[in-house]
């Protein structure tokens, strides 16, 4: 059995792959499981990853390293690719890479001996982000060990809940009942359900994943369209993650949900003349705004949002 899967959507990254799987095959852990997952990409990333897999064929060897390539039947785009792929892993753990970005040639070894040595369930790394040619931001990945205050770092976005800065237990996946369907917030459908199930999370400081930022990136873009395409898909993600927390035991976490829903609404304030904006600002609205108000993790910068939303409601009706 692999002591850790990777696994590494491929979809129309031609310009990034090489770099990605050359950081992946010089890892210093051994016996990992790396499944690329084609997407029916219609570019030359899997001509340029069999390359980079032949030119690393005798380390890979070494390391006993497993590498497959699985094509999709069909474009599908990034949740159901890393479903699929968590299907097919049969390591102990379970890490997931971005093939636009690189890791720490030393990120998997000490994610996997701190994981082990702490008898975890969740390893956590810090991560950079880059534009390729300089860093721009070091993010800090864990906050807090206790469990409840790491969930809501990540729903309050103190930390990110980000997947490939996260090595995971394979079997907690088990208890996941429900997988993002749309792109945009796909890792927060998936990755606070799979926190709350987990019973223990240690983590490795200055251990580094690079995340790309890419301009050309659907989250980057601007206009109105873009915004509202982007704010229904984080609000069906957004449900998953409320269903996952419903209860009376994790009524903990009722504000902190919120925040995430209010903050949505938030990135909408740009666009707050348009009239399609302004319904889907006010949707809910009322049941959101007096947890935001009197929610002491806010300052008062969120609060005064908060009041601006609810006039737009009022002025609108």
């Amino acid at each position: 059995m692999p002591k850790i899967s990777v696994i590494i959507p491929v979809f129309g990254v031609e310009k990034y792959i090489e770099c990605c799987a050359i950081s992946l095959f010089e890892q210093t852990l051994d016996d990992i499981e790396f499944i690329f997952i084609d997407d029916c990409t219609l570019d030359r990333s899997i001509k340029i990853l069999k390359e980079v897999i032949e030119k690393y064929r005798l380390r890979i060897e070494e390391q006993n390293y497993s590498v497959k390539i699985v094509k999709m039947p069909v474009n599908s785009g990034l949740p159901a690719v890393r479903r699929y792929g968590v299907q097919l892993a049969t390591g102990t753990y379970v890490i997931h890479c971005d093939s636009d970005d690189w890791a720490d040639v030393d990120l998997y070894r000490q994610l996997y001996e701190k994981i082990v040595a702490d008898n975890a369930d969740v390893a956590i790394c810090d991560f950079v982000e880059t534009n390729g040619k300089e860093v721009l931001k070091i993010k800090k990945g864990l906050l807090s060990y206790d469990k409840e205050k790491c969930i809501k770092d990540m729903m309050y976005m103190k930390t990110s809940w980000s997947m490939w800065n996260k090595l995971i237990k394979r079997e907690l996946y088990d208890n996941i009942d429900e997988y993002p369907k749309y792109y945009m917030g796909e890792d927060m459908a998936l990755s606070l359900p799979l926190m709350l199930v987990s019973t223990k999370i240690t983590y490795c400081p200055d251990v580094y994943y690079h995340y790309f930022i890419n301009s050309t990136s659907p989250s980057r873009k601007h206009s109105k369209e873009d915004a509202i395409f982007r704010y229904n898909s984080v609000q069906s993600n957004l449900e998953i993650v409320k269903r996952a927390y419903s209860g009376k035991a994790n009524a903990k976490y009722l504000k902190a949900i919120n925040y995430m829903y209010f903050h949505q609404k938030m990135n909408l304030l740009p666009y707050r003349k348009d009239n399609e904006i302004i319904t889907l600002i006010s949707q809910g609205l009322y049941n959101i705004i007096p947890t935001i108000l009197f929610d002491r993790e806010l300052n008062l910068k969120h609060k005064i949002k908060g009041c601006l939303m609810l006039l737009i409601k009022v002025l609108n009706c």
